[in-house]
């Protein structure tokens, strides 16, 4: 089965590259607050009984607030991940975009294991279908659109193989003599008269 390849994002308003350069700032912007919330829990700084976080049931909530340092981790890893993504599109190095696709199909294959697993231990175990009903659509809704940012992103990827190497195109630009190899062959072979 091939990846899907495409031409432009957004229904055609950008290139790739510039759909992957925003990717990689949103991942930041996003994670970097993630980062920051995390730190706040940690630290004492917030509480955990905001937001949708209140309309949980509290060993909900208890269990939730253990995994705020595996979240932290988590949120370093991707910090790391986009922006390496991000260097890598404004440099054009291909391999710089690897941990990001890496990381985007694990974290995807484990948030479809993870979200069946919780989607049936709240079936299950909450008396509210009206949660687990939004909970679903929210996981529908980010999931397709973190499909499309890899497909982004891989796209990128494989428009910058057939690319020349950055080395090449400065290595190119640099030299003051760009003259083809058979026109130097003739002015060599010239005698001064």
């Amino acid at each position: 089965m091939r990846i899907p390849v495409l031409k432009k994002c957004c229904c055609g308003c950008m290139t790739v590259r510039t759909g992957s350069i925003v990717i990689a700032v949103f991942g930041l912007v996003c994670y970097g607050i993630t980062l920051l919330m995390c730190l706040a829990l940690i630290t004492g700084l917030a509480d955990w009984k905001v937001g949708l976080a209140a309309f949980l049931p509290e060993d909900v909530t208890r269990q939730t607030s253990v995994y705020t340092v595996a979240d932290v981790v988590v949120a370093i890893v991707w910090i790391i991940c986009d922006s390496l993504l991000l260097v890598g599109v404004l440099k054009m190095r291909r391999k710089l975009m690897i941990p990001f696709l890496g990381l985007q199909l694990v974290w995807l294959t484990l948030g479809t294991i993870a979200a069946i697993v919780l989607f049936v231990l709240f079936a299950v175990n909450s008396g509210s279908t009206i949660f687990v009903a939004v909970t679903a659509v929210v996981f529908v809704v980010l999931y397709g659109i973190a499909v499309y940012f890899f497909f982004v992103v891989y796209s990128h990827f494989k428009e910058l193989e057939s690319s020349p190497p950055p080395e090449d195109v400065k290595h190119a630009q640099e030299s003051p003599e760009s003259v083809p190899l058979g026109d130097a062959r003739e002015s060599s072979t010239k005698s001064p008269v």
